[in-house]
């Protein structure tokens, strides 16, 4: 028997990863160059940054964004620019441990989401979200485009609309904080990560 099962966290956690982009519409997994990418320490229960950026990069050839040191208790926010391709924010849990794998891409509009007040996703890039197993809201509500019966999709979108920026709640079974909902008329796209 193990003498415990929980993650045992670093004082400070080195992150790093590649910028990655797209060929023909879809993602490549291929480092982008040129890439911004500016990084807050937010609350997580508001969503709101607090104070100014703590890393700031553009990437070269390879698309590294990194390395970063982050509080191993701190939820941030990173915002990826992309030349021809909507801003995105997206907002993570803290990191326990550092690693050189948090890859960053930017996320996109649906047909039509372009004029809406604001897009979020939420986002489990190690695994699917399951009806019936698993719990996943955005601002309280079940987001769409996450199929019934044998899980198989890991984001969900949920459309906002017009009004003024706010904090949304975001949860996926034990993990939640709150993110900002930046405006799609300004392309921005909001995008939650969950861990696990």
């Amino acid at each position: 028997m193990p003498s415990r099962t929980e993650i045992l966290p670093e004082a400070q956690s080195v992150l790093n990863g590649n910028v990655t982009g797209m060929t023909a519409g879809s993602y490549d997994n291929l480092g982008v160059p040129g890439a911004r990418v500016t990084v807050y320490a937010v609350d997580p229960l508001t969503g709101q940054r607090r104070g100014e950026k703590v890393h700031s990069t553009t990437t070269g050839a390879d698309g590294a964004w990194g390395p970063f040191t982050a509080a191993s208790d701190a939820f941030h926010e990173f915002v990826v620019e992309i030349e021809g391709q909507p801003i995105t924010h997206i907002y993570r849990a803290p990191f326990p441990r550092g690693t050189d794998v948090l890859h960053l891409r930017a996320g996109g509009f649906a047909k039509g989401e372009e004029s809406a007040g604001s897009v979020l996703l939420i986002s489990r890039p190690r695994g699917y979200f399951g009806h019936g197993r698993d719990i996943f809201q955005i601002d309280g509500k079940v987001p769409g485009g996450i199929n019934e019966g044998v899980p198989g999709v890991s984001i969900g979108r949920l459309v906002l609309p017009a009004g003024a920026p706010r904090s949304v709640p975001v949860r996926f079974n034990l993990e939640s904080f709150a993110v900002r909902s930046w405006p799609a008329a300004e392309r921005r796209v909001v995008i939650a990560e969950f861990h696990y």
